[in-house]
């Protein structure tokens, strides 16, 4: 399946901008909604628990008082004149005391099974929020990047329209007779070093003025690491990285975000295509060091040349 855009319509970025925009809101609220369901439900149970457990204390609390009184009709007996012992009467008390453990019984009962709810309600919760953490992010910063990715293709398509109108316009027929040329902007594709011209010795540390040639190696290391996620599309901007650095502790003179911005922003390795041959225009030390390391393929902005078909 092909992953090139074909547009036509920079009005068209605009729509799908306010329908991502409107898609996130909903998400939003929807999440939002859901998660005041969850914190009721939550309350309630607590609620529930904590009613529970005191009923379950003045339980305990009866059940003593029933003991005492049990005990002192138990010892409320006496001996007559004659010498004769007269137990108590103590049915009422030893009756309570039964109904006090009976209802003791039932509350220990009750407060389990609220705990075990409780319990269960607390895994959902986790489940749930952890299920829902992914779509949560992408209902915020997901679009927000697509929105921001949008805008810049619209600004990035504005410029090389005109930018091909200007040179067609400039492009005269050669003396030759030969079809005027034009140059397309392809983006950053990922392109066979193998197709690359060769490059002439790099290996001196005075040729790496502009980055340490340690540090150059390091961010193509990281840059091998990142392609996965960038390809997939989750992590084709810098907002990504940046997050990714932010939560390792990363600065951005160390981190990921500046490798994504080498090879995916201003300062990509930008290479002209005439038919089957490439010239490097920038990027030569890291393709050179690419080479070295084994590294087959690289990201590059690719402007190709080519020849504008002749009215009859």
């Amino acid at each position: 399946m092909s992953n090139q855009l074909e547009l036509y319509s920079i009005e068209a970025l605009g729509t799908l901008q306010a329908a991502l925009r409107r898609v996130g809101e909903e998400a939003q609220d929807g999440l939002s909604s859901a998660q005041g369901r969850i914190r009721r439900a939550a309350a309630w149970v607590r609620e529930a628990v904590e009613m529970r457990r005191r009923r379950l204390e003045q339980a305990q609390r009866e059940v003593a008082a029933c003991e005492s009184a049990l005990i002192a009709c138990q010892n409320s007996g006496f001996y007559d004149e004659f010498g004769y012992y007269h137990p108590p009467d103590c049915c009422y008390e030893e009756a309570a005391l039964q109904q006090a453990l009976l209802a003791l019984a039932i509350c220990e009962e009750r407060l389990r099974l609220a705990y075990a709810w409780q319990g269960r309600l607390e895994d959902a919760i986790a489940r749930y929020e952890r299920e829902t953490s992914a779509l949560a992010r992408l209902a915020e910063d997901g679009v927000a990047q697509a929105c921001a990715e949008l805008a810049g293709l619209a600004r990035r398509y504005a410029a090389v329209h005109a930018g091909a109108s200007a040179r067609l316009e400039a492009s005269p027929v050669t003396a030759t007779g030969a079809p005027p040329r034009r140059s397309i902007d392809r983006g950053i594709r990922s392109v066979a070093i193998s197709d690359l011209p060769e490059i002439g010795d790099l290996g001196g540390s005075e040729d790496f003025t502009k980055a340490p040639m340690n540090e150059m190696r390091t961010g193509l290391q990281r840059l091998q690491e990142m392609l996965p996620a960038i390809e997939s599309g989750v992590g084709a901007s810098g907002d990504y990285w940046a997050a990714y650095d932010q939560q390792r502790g990363l600065d951005y003179a160390s981190g990921y975000q500046r490798v994504y911005d080498a090879f995916y922003g201003q300062e990509a390795i930008h290479v002209e295509k005439d038919g089957d041959r490439y010239d490097v225009i920038n990027g030569r030390h890291r393709i050179w060091l690419a080479r070295q390391m084994g590294i087959s393929h690289l990201p590059m902005r690719v402007v190709e040349r080519e020849s504008l078909k002749r009215g009859p």
